[in-house]
């Protein structure tokens, strides 16, 4: 996964609180859209085998899941499982707190990785609902269909597998954190990939849902970092002091 040029200058696009206040603007090359449209093509693919995926996944348990009692989990699964969250409520409230307390402009970088993750949750909860996809274990031999918002905003989770949430979590988290810490975005993007996989493999989702949530994630955490909202944010927050 292609890091967007991060180019945090000093002393503007905040609010022009001071010479030492850095952008959080950033670009974008080339190459992160040609990986965003090839995953494009991927999920139109990934369609035709999404069923004999999801049904091999229910029928052999790959991997142990810890919701199974009857499942043998030692500490290997455990570590696993926990894994699974990077991205989620808990381990992104911890990580953008980590980023606000240790770095010297972190509450700006904070700010702005909350914002991008927080857009793109909001974004994927709505798309859930509005396709309304079951779950693999919803139907018979895993088969799926868009049930449409008459399932998605009535019948909860059972019906909104598209996009994967965990997977926009993760991968929003990761590209926040490769925006301003590029030189980590190998573990960042390499959790973020754990993290999908595992959503396919613990079959909680279908390979097409993943795919579309990092797509959902590059889209929008991505872009709201490009648009630099939270330097816009708080601009309007100094002028209106």
């Amino acid at each position: 996964m292609p890091v967007m040029e991060n180019r945090e200058s000093i002393g503007g696009g905040t609010g022009g609180e001071g010479a030492d206040t850095p952008s959080l603007r950033g670009g974008t090359g080339r190459t992160w859209w040609v990986v965003w449209w090839t995953l494009a093509l991927l999920l139109t693919g990934s369609f035709w085998i999404d069923q004999r995926v999801a049904h091999w996944t229910l029928t052999h348990h790959p991997i142990p899941d810890l919701v199974d009692k009857d499942a043998k989990q030692g500490d290997g699964a455990r570590e696993l499982m926990h894994v699974e969250q990077f991205g989620q409520v808990v381990s992104s409230v911890l990580v953008i707190a980590a980023v606000a307390l240790i770095d010297k402009h972190g509450w700006k970088k904070a700010l702005a990785i909350g914002v991008a993750c927080g857009a793109a949750a909001l974004a994927c909860h709505l798309l859930k609902d509005v396709l309304g996809r079951n779950r693999p274990a919803e139907l018979v031999d895993a088969a799926w269909q868009f049930w449409g918002p008459g399932y998605g905003f009535t019948r909860g989770a059972r019906y909104g597998s598209m996009p994967s949430a965990h997977t926009v979590g993760a991968f929003s988290l990761a590209i926040g954190l490769a925006w301003f810490y590029p030189r980590g975005r190998v573990l960042f993007y390499g959790l973020a990939c754990a993290v999908a996989a595992m959503r396919v493999l613990h079959h909680a989702h279908y390979l097409s849902d993943v795919l579309a949530g990092v797509m959902l994630a590059m889209l929008v955490a991505g872009g709201t970092l490009r648009a630099n909202l939270a330097g816009k944010l708080l601009g309007k927050l100094a002028k209106n002091a």
